[in-house]
């Protein structure tokens, strides 16, 4: 987890070895009940709010607009669509702490074992039909 205290205009840069698709990044305690604070992308052009609910300091809220995520207590997971190999974002407000985790999405690859009885299965439905295919040419004659 980053964690940040905001109020400056460093530019903050997250960098992957290869590029991601729709990376997601789940927020914990942006911003305070009565003051906001934000997470501003320059280069996400389109955010999606995928869930939002209370929080260790209560119950908050999440507000998108283009690349900037806002918060009011805000606690929940957010989408950033794209294919992004660096992400840059300033914090701008003032704000005592806050915090986020990066998640990527992961494509579930068969491990060598699956593919290994998947080849087993086909063998064998390959044998059966010609059993079958076998069979119904000698009976035919």
């Amino acid at each position: 987890m980053f964690s940040f205290v905001g109020g400056t205009n460093v530019v903050h840069h997250v960098h992957f070895s290869e590029a991601v698709r729709n990376p997601y990044l789940a927020i914990v305690s942006l911003g305070s009940s009565s003051v906001g604070a934000s997470f501003a992308f320059s280069n996400v052009g389109s955010i999606t709010l995928i869930s939002e609910g209370d929080g260790y300091y209560g119950d908050g809220e999440l507000s998108i607009s283009g690349g900037t995520v806002t918060g009011l207590e805000g606690h929940g997971v957010v989408r950033l669509n794209g294919s992004f190999t660096d992400l840059y974002f300033t914090t701008p407000q003032d704000e005592y702490w806050y915090g986020a985790s990066i998640g990527i999405p992961v494509v579930a690859v068969p491990e060598p074992g699956t593919w290994c009885m998947l080849a087993a299965g086909g063998a064998m439905l390959g044998m059966l039909g010609r059993r079958r295919k076998d069979g119904k040419q000698e009976q035919s004659t």
